[in-house]
């Protein structure tokens, strides 16, 4: 059975260099990595796949001149 590391959107913010708060925000929008619930409630607390989190950084590099605006 392979173990799956999670990770705390604290410790997320601080590997992406942004604000936690940064974090709940992208998940409201559906943005950013992806992320899982612990459990079915609204204040269930948000956890994220370490592998989830490096494939998300390296599957959103932009080259210049190609930003949304």
């Amino acid at each position: 059975m392979t173990t799956t590391e999670l990770l705390t959107p604290e410790e997320v913010a601080d590997i992406l260099k942004v604000h936690p708060g940064t974090l709940e925000n992208w998940r409201v929008k559906g943005e950013g990595p992806p992320f899982v619930k612990l459990g079915g409630k609204r204040r269930s607390p948000v956890r994220y796949r370490r592998k989830d989190v490096e494939d998300w950084i390296y599957t959103d590099v932009k080259r210049a001149g190609h930003e949304k605006r």
